[in-house]
């Protein structure tokens, strides 16, 4: 079966809302060769043991053969295994950070793993991503490096230098790697994140009895969509996209739509929130509010075409890079000389479509008509509306 086939047909299985009546999936019963191309693709994408519980609890409609459906269930108590010892390894952590009073904030799948999906059988795992101060970053690293943990090596024999935001992996035998961060990004970057606010919203925790932090409900679905678009270029399949879906699954009703909008805006993420939040509505059924979408939406993004995601999601396709580009222009940023001032107002059209429009044939009078009114809006009349005391009321999207 087609590549492309089998994928829309597992994203349509693992639909969150109905994927019978949403997306009706074909009637004819699949061949045992088509369930292997979705087994296979599904195992691929790390998604093997959601493929799993839409089949057992019938919300598809669809009957695996036997051999289809043992194989998916071994899947998931693998995973259930893996991330029990895992989550084991991470109290193991957490006390030695504790011990040296660190803060720590899980993110990715430790955090939702555990705390997002129903069951700790479901999210897939490979490492830990944890978030500790930047100035901390450091004594961090000594800390598990005297636990036993040393810095993997990469090609070359070198350690991987650090891009001051990560750190090089710190592995240990019999444990997975730890991935240690400064900030949620990689250090040069043309967003505008607040660290500090982010680290003033966390939320605490609880594992194993030991305390520790996540990301606030906002800051996680930003996070995630930033990671899959920007970070990776959609370029990690089709389990990024659920656990942004997951999430809006789960705690859509927690969501503060009106301060998501208004911190992308602060970010200047708005094209890099629109795309993975629209394409995941689209894909998978996540129940993002329309009116949210409308206000992110970058200029000319009414018809954008999903295929070319399509093909991404299903890895190492590198046509779509040109595609992707003109969308958010994304590239990879290096350190560079501090602007001047200038040059920090009038940006090039290529930072201007990344920031303000995914649309390359958007004008540049048009980009710049935008980001004046964002300069006015950020640094005239916000702070002169915020000494007033005249701050408007959020207008709560439930």
């Amino acid at each position: 079966m087609d590549q492309t086939r089998t994928y829309q047909l597992l994203s349509q299985i693992l639909r969150v809302d109905d994927p019978v009546e949403s997306v009706p999936i074909e009637t004819t019963p699949f061949s045992t060769e088509q369930w292997k191309a979705i087994c296979h693709c599904a195992t691929l994408h790390g998604v093997a043991p959601l493929l799993h519980r839409h089949l057992a609890q019938q919300t598809s409609g669809l009957w695996a053969p036997p051999a289809i459906a043992q194989t998916l269930e071994a899947h998931r108590h693998a995973t259930a295994h893996f991330n029990l010892r895992l989550y084991s390894q991470l109290a193991r952590v957490l006390e030695v950070f504790q011990s040296g009073g660190i803060p720590v904030v899980l993110l990715k799948g430790a955090h939702l793993a555990r705390w997002v999906y129903d069951s700790v059988t479901l999210r897939t795992m490979g490492d830990l991503d944890l978030l500790v101060p930047k100035p901390q970053l450091e004594q961090a690293e000594s800390l598990l490096l005297q636990a036993g943990y040393r810095r993997a090596r990469h090609a070359g024999g070198r350690h991987r230098l650090p891009d001051r935001h990560q750190l090089s992996p710190l592995v240990k035998p019999g444990a997975v790697p730890i991935e240690l961060h400064g900030a949620i990004l990689r250090t040069h970057n043309p967003f505008a994140i607040d660290l500090d606010g982010l680290w003033k919203r966390v939320r605490p925790i609880s594992l194993a009895g030991i305390e520790t932090l996540v990301l606030s409900v906002e800051d996680l679905l930003l996070h995630l969509c930033l990671h899959t678009s920007y970070q990776h270029g959609f370029s990690q399949g089709i389990r990024p996209l659920y656990d942004i879906a997951e999430v809006v699954r789960g705690a859509g009703g927690q969501v503060d739509w009106d301060i998501l909008v208004h911190r992308c805006q602060e970010w200047s993420i708005q094209a890099h929130t629109y795309l993975p939040l629209y394409v995941t509505q689209k894909l998978l059924g996540a129940n993002v509010p329309a009116d949210l979408l409308n206000e992110l939406k970058p200029i000319s993004a009414d018809s954008l075409d999903l295929t070319p995601f399509q093909r991404r999601l299903l890895a190492n396709h590198k046509d779509f890079s040109s595609h992707f580009d003109h969308l958010v222009g994304v590239w990879q940023w290096k350190p560079k000389a501090p602007p001047s001032l200038l040059r920090k107002i009038f940006l090039t059209k290529g930072k201007l479509a990344r920031i303000y429009s995914p649309d390359a044939k958007a004008s540049l009078a048009r980009l710049y008509t935008l980001r004046f009114q964002d300069l006015l809006l950020r640094y005239i009349f916000e702070p002169v509306r915020s000494s007033l005391g005249s701050r408007p009321k959020a207008k709560h999207r439930r």
